[in-house]
């Protein structure tokens, strides 16, 4: 390595803290070997996903989107793989999706096993009972649904100050906001202990105490996913677009029309197969 790379601000792939300067053959911050041959390249590790592996490089990617976004504004200053981004975006909202249908799929049969609750839903308006398929068209509805929420932000990446190149790598910056959404599912594994905690609590089987713990980490865990899904698309909107305060409130309120208008788009399969089912058993 030359001098003249000790004053390139290469990263480290692995948790992307600056090598500027750097002689070391490993990363001060993490100890991670420096493979300065590619140095240059992306400090993003999903773009190194080859040689880290598939999931490893996305779970140090999602890591470092929701708790150093300072890193992906930083990669602003240098091309961006847009195909990467699309394939990290996709695979953000899978890791949220799965956790869902696994989920439904298991209240599902097990509603399906209790015969009271099975016949209430078989004489139910949209027979559920009768129409399983209904629960294929719930998943797919909730797909579309990530899918265009985690969408949302790239309309707000074109702003006339900044020139096409630069919009084109905010727009790809934007897709790594899809990283909290990683989140879901541990937290629907709380919500489920919580119900389980209650359910346990209401039969005489735990004292009220186990009860406010569980509420206590179940709600602080989920209330912090909710913080970064909001948030971490509008810090990361304002500082890619060098955008103000106001600017950015604005976004939000924004944001927050398109997510309910994403919502009754992806609502729209649902309610046309309730009504073809009602129209079909009338």
């Amino acid at each position: 390595m030359s001098e003249t790379d000790l004053t390139l601000d290469f990263h480290c792939a692995h948790c992307g803290y600056s090598l500027r300067g750097i002689r070391s053959e490993r990363c001060p911050e993490c100890g991670t070997a420096i493979d300065w041959a590619h140095a240059g390249e992306s400090p993003l590790p999903w773009h190194h996903r080859q040689r880290l592996g598939h999931v490893n490089a996305f779970s140090l990617t999602a890591k470092l989107a929701i708790a150093k976004p300072q890193i992906l504004v930083a990669h602003m200053a240098q091309p961006v793989d847009l195909r990467s981004a699309i394939l990290f975006r996709r695979a953000a909202v899978l890791t949220a999706f799965v956790p869902i249908a696994i989920t439904l799929g298991l209240a599902y049969f097990v509603i399906a096993g209790q015969d009271h609750a099975w016949a209430y839903l078989s004489t139910a308006p949209f027979s559920l009972g009768t129409q399983p398929w209904l629960l294929l068209v719930t998943l797919f509805s909730i797909w579309v649904f990530l899918m265009l929420i985690t969408g949302v932000p790239f309309y707000f990446c074109r702003p006339r100050h900044l020139d096409i190149e630069q919009q084109n790598r905010a727009v790809a910056i934007l897709h790594y906001a899809s990283a909290p959404w990683v989140l879901l599912g541990p937290s629907i594994f709380l919500a489920a202990a919580y119900a389980t905690v209650t359910l346990h609590f209401e039969v005489g089987h735990l004292p009220f105490v186990a009860v406010l713990v569980a509420a206590f980490i179940a709600g602080s865990f989920i209330g912090t996913m909710l913080v970064f899904i909001v948030w971490r698309p509008i810090q990361l909107i304002r500082a890619c677009t060098r955008s103000s305060a106001l600017h950015a409130l604005g976004v939000g309120a924004l944001m927050a029309l398109l997510w309910a208008l994403a919502a009754l788009i992806a609502a729209l399969p649902v309610v046309a197969f309730l009504l073809l089912d009602t129209f079909w058993h009338s």
